[in-house]
């Protein structure tokens, strides 16, 4: 003889409201160990975060990098012989992009310069700065008058030029007057005439 089953609230039997949920959670644990169940929710929760930093530190890496190399070094390889000896041939450098934000370019610098977008970069070194007025003679540069010291030119260059003569230049406000060390291979501002501040992009040290 068999009893009827008990009646619960909704209708609902003892067997359904109590034992099949039972039954589930049994089959549930029977087939992933509790601890497995907690390990693998950890684990899932921990493996989330670490990728979540390793996103950011990526993403900032990138950042840093383009910062970087854009507005305060990057690396830069000499080409051909116009700054020989100073300089040699696949030499690499940093250039400096924000020292002179600091400190005004001065004469004998180093200097990255550009004259249009899509030229190529060079190197050359500040010879004469802005209202400063310049002459090419046989023994050397002149500036305002005064011979210019040159320790850094081989004893047998040449500065002169054709295409300048011995005229004086005076430069404008904004002007910049560079030239290679070695003057009889260089192409420089006695070929292109000076240049704007806005062309120089930054300094380097030999």
């Amino acid at each position: 003889m068999s009893a009827a089953p008990r009646d619960f609230a909704g209708g609902k039997t003892y067997l359904q409201l109590v034992m099949i949920p039972r039954l589930a959670n049994s089959a549930r644990a029977a087939n992933t160990p509790p601890a497995l169940q907690r390990l693998f929710k950890g684990r899932l929760r921990k493996e989330t975060r670490q990728g979540h930093i390793l996103l950011c530190l990526a993403l900032w890496s990138t950042i840093s990098f383009l910062f970087v190399s854009r507005f305060i070094y990057s690396s830069v390889v000499v080409e051909g012989a116009s700054m020989t000896p100073t300089l040699q041939p696949n030499e690499r450098h940093l250039l400096n992009y924000w020292l002179h934000h600091v400190i005004p370019f001065q004469r004998g610098d180093l200097v990255v310069l550009r004259e249009h977008q899509e030229s190529p970069k060079v190197v050359k070194r500040i010879i004469a700065l802005p209202r400063e007025t310049l002459q090419l003679r046989d023994d050397g540069v002149y500036v305002n008058g005064q011979r210019l010291r040159e320790p850094y030119v081989p004893h047998d260059a040449y500065t002169y030029s054709r295409r300048m003569g011995d005229r004086k230049l005076t430069l404008g406000s904004d002007e910049y007057f560079v030239m290679g060390d070695n003057r009889l291979v260089s192409q420089d501002s006695r070929w292109f005439g000076p240049v704007r501040r806005s062309d120089l992009l930054g300094t380097i040290e030999p």
